[in-house]
């Protein structure tokens, strides 16, 4: 993957949270922030896609799609969220294919 710089400004605070993790994992503060950058999307994915799919916005199979899991822990996460799980025709239309 292509990396390419970019800057932030950041309050005092939060960088001193991430100097303290980068000395913790033994890794310096641009991985550390690369690192949490990656987690935070991987969640702010998944909230936004159990929020289309409780909203009845998207399917199972797509908001799996779009939070980058698969069905299986797509459906993981709509049961620890309290989910209901809807099967609809769109759901049926996957399995069959």
């Amino acid at each position: 993957m292509e990396k390419r710089v970019t800057s932030l400004r950041l309050p005092e605070e939060l960088l001193v949270q991430v100097e303290d993790i980068a000395r913790w994992e033994h890794k310096d503060r641009g991985t550390v922030l690369r690192e949490l950058i990656e987690e935070s999307i991987k969640l702010r994915k998944m909230k936004n896609a159990i929020l289309r799919y409780r909203e009845g916005k998207v399917s199972l199979w797509r908001a799996a799609e779009e939070a980058g899991v698969s069905y299986v822990e797509m459906l993981e996460e709509l049961r620890k969220e309290g989910i209901t799980f809807r099967y609809d025709i769109e759901d049926l239309a996957r399995e069959v294919e």
